[in-house]
């Protein structure tokens, strides 16, 4: 019989992840708060009508009981949860339900039922103060800055918390994850739609902070490690390109490609700049890609390779 995985959420990881293991040939079911016709995500990867969607409320045990009896997966991923920064201001009860209430919803089901299950929390890397200095095994959790680094924080610690009760849980903890499949208002999507529609002929891109240095990696290699995790005990690990980039550089790539200098045809603007910003993001994948050396991942795509790869996929 297929190996069964259950995928919290629709998003742009779900449905990489769905797209991977259906090569491998698990079955693969994804859960979602609302039943669609389209699930775009999975509509342009070619894989909708591959997977199947169940109707799920994370804040209802009962429903996840229920969910959980029906398919009894091997391995469950939860990548729910409102990533944004700015949203969690707007919305912290959805930001909190989603990423720290739902996944602890969970874990309480999978130790009372004493389940063998994996289940992996995707987490955020802006939870760490010092990921650039050393390792995830030495690192410190940053004061949380916005109502999403707290929840994410708080999910972080209940997964390691489970862990010790001998849960079969682990974190999977991601940078910024990029794709094609990336909404408009992301940065490096934002920017390949700008100059490949030829918007510059018209107006100026408006942006915030460009002299911010970040790790943008390729979401189809990153959920691939993610998956490969499970392969080894319960642990946390890193899945980003490992590589820092100055947003400066990123629009200088993506302007190129037209021949243009992007300093004519952008705008900064203050509407843009996050409260309490971070100046610099980066991280040490070192031990993620000694763990994972018999699966021989590594990343390969970052850089240019990764923003010619989001602008000619537009």
């Amino acid at each position: 019989m297929k190996k069964k995985i259950l995928i919290i959420s629709t998003g742009v990881l779900s449905a990489y992840l769905a797209q991977f293991l259906l090569k491998k040939n698990y079955h693969v079911f994804i859960t979602t708060r609302k039943i669609k016709k389209k699930y775009i995500n999975f509509f342009k990867l070619g894989i909708q009508s591959k997977v199947d969607f169940l109707k799920l409320d994370l804040l209802r045990p009962k429903s996840i009981e229920n969910i959980m009896a029906l398919i009894n997966p091997d391995v469950i991923f939860y990548f729910a949860g409102q990533s944004s920064i700015v949203k969690s201001y707007i919305n912290p009860e959805e930001t909190i339900n989603s990423n720290y209430v739902g996944c602890k919803n969970f874990l309480t089901i999978l130790k009372n039922k004493n389940l063998k299950t994996k289940f992996v929390k995707a987490n955020s890397g802006y939870i760490f103060s010092n990921l650039s200095e050393k390792p995830l095994s030495k690192s410190i959790l940053a004061k949380p800055n916005s109502p999403y680094v707290s929840a994410q924080s708080k999910a972080f610690k209940l997964v390691n918390k489970f862990r010790k009760k001998k849960v079969n849980c682990y974190t999977a903890i991601f940078f910024n994850a990029e794709s094609s499949l990336r909404p408009k208002n992301f940065f490096i999507k934002k920017a390949c739609h700008f100059v490949k529609k030829n918007l510059f002929k018209k107006n100026k891109l408006k942006i915030g902070n460009i002299n911010l240095t970040r790790d943008f990696g390729w979401a189809p290699e990153l959920v691939k490690g993610a998956f490969y995790m499970t392969k080894l005990k319960p642990c946390n690990l890193i899945f980003a390109s490992g590589q820092k980039v100055l947003l400066s550089s990123i629009l200088d790539s993506i302007f190129k490609i037209k021949k243009l200098n992007y300093r004519n045809y952008i705008k900064i603007d203050k509407f843009f700049f996050r409260k309490n910003e971070i100046k610099n993001i980066t991280c040490n994948i070192n031990e993620t890609i000694v763990k994972l050396k018999r699966f021989k991942w590594k990343p390969k795509i970052y850089g240019k390779k990764l923003t010619y790869k989001i602008y000619h996929n537009l």
